[in-house]
């Protein structure tokens, strides 16, 4: 599927003039080109929360049914946008949709109960690092 996407023109399977400007055959500018490949950086990214959650739900027994259901939201948002738009235009408009809800997926659990040595200290550097990678994308 991967394959398939990476050499499909996304834009061109909805007929909607506004998709043009996610295909890379509309970008006559070779460094926007450049730009559109594998993001190894949005996916370590992503990694985190997953990580973070399997730590909390399989390691330390965390039980909450709505963290259940927000952990499985991100992973099926995020595994969406890998799937579907790794290969597109603006990738990162799309992974926002899961991102939004990371720094909760990260942080809930924390709150609710106590899980590690330092808690605050722990939370305070996810927020931090949460921070650190937005302002770096957004700048870099």
């Amino acid at each position: 599927i991967l394959l398939w996407l990476e050499t499909t023109n996304f834009a061109g399977l909805i007929d909607d003039p506004r998709t043009s400007v996610y295909s890379i055959d509309s970008w006559a500018d070779d460094e926007v080109v450049e730009r559109i490949r594998f993001r190894l950086d949005f996916i370590l990214y992503s990694a985190v929360a997953v990580f973070l959650g399997w730590f909390y739900v399989v390691k330390k027994r965390f039980q909450d049914k709505f963290y259940s259901r927000l952990l499985n939201t991100y992973i099926l948002t995020n595994a969406a946008w890998i799937a579907f738009f790794m290969y597109t235009a603006f990738t990162n408009r799309y992974a926002y949709l899961s991102w939004c809800i990371m720094p909760i997926v990260m942080v809930y659990p924390l709150l609710k109960t106590q899980l590690v040595k330092n808690q605050y200290r722990f939370i305070s550097l996810l927020i931090l690092g949460n921070l650190v990678f937005t302002l770096i994308m957004f700048f870099g």
